[in-house]
Parts: structure tokens; C-alpha cells; sequence
């Protein structure tokens, strides 16, 4: 039996990781008002760097690197769009690449090396 050309494996595991952040972004607001709910936060916890990605979705560490990027190429800080946005991108590339990288990864653990 032909087993799946690298390039397959990897694409299935960049949509699989995807799928995933997908259900992480989903899942992450209903699943900070809960916990906010059992242990409230101070008002000075919520506008730590990550601590409120609902309500300040521009000062996640994802933003703060769009931002280091912003200006070191553009010489100037990330709009709060291009920092939201660009947030989206590194989450979503982030979650295709470790599919990518899993995926891989259990190619070469599970199928010897000469049926490669």
C-alpha cells in the first residue's frame, strides 16, 4: 500500500491545525467568562499583556509582535486593526504549522525509512 506523498501529509495536517485553532478561538471567550466568573479578576489584572483577550484582543503577545514588526519595518506602531488582524494571522499560521509539524513528525515515527 502507497503511502501519502509528504506534501499530502503536510497539507493535511496545516488544515487539521486550523480546524483546531479554529475551535480554540471559539471556545476562549465563553471559556474566560467562566473562569472570570469563579475567580474575578482585579481591574488591574485585566489590562496585563494577554490577560483579556476578549476585551482587548490589541494587547495580546501576538499583537505586541505585530507591533515590534510594524516598527521596526515601518518605522512606526500597529494600527489597533493591524494589530487584531495580524493576531489572527500568527494564531491561525501558528496552528497550520504545528499541524504541519505533527503530522510530519508521525510520518517519520510511524512509517520506516524505505517505504518513504
Amino acid at each position: 500500500m502507497n503511502q501519502p506523498r509528504s506534501a499530502a501529509v503536510a497539507a493535511a495536517g496545516a488544515a487539521t491545525g486550523v480546524v483546531a485553532a479554529w475551535i480554540k478561538a471559539l471556545s476562549e471567550p465563553r471559556l474566560q467568562q467562566i473562569t472570570e466568573r469563579l475567580w474575578p479578576p482585579k481591574p488591574e489584572q485585566k489590562e496585563m499583556v494577554g490577560a483579556d483577550p476578549t476585551g482587548h484582543p490589541d494587547n495580546a503577545p501576538p499583537a505586541l509582535i505585530v507591533d515590534s514588526v510594524t516598527r521596526a519595518v515601518a518605522h512606526r506602531p500597529a494600527t489597533r486593526d493591524e494589530r487584531v488582524k495580524g493576531t489572527l494571522v500568527i494564531h491561525y499560521a501558528f496552528g497550520a504549522g504545528l499541524g504541519t509539524a505533527y503530522a510530519l513528525l508521525r510520518r517519520a515515527a510511524v512509517e520506516p525509512i524505505s517505504h518513504r
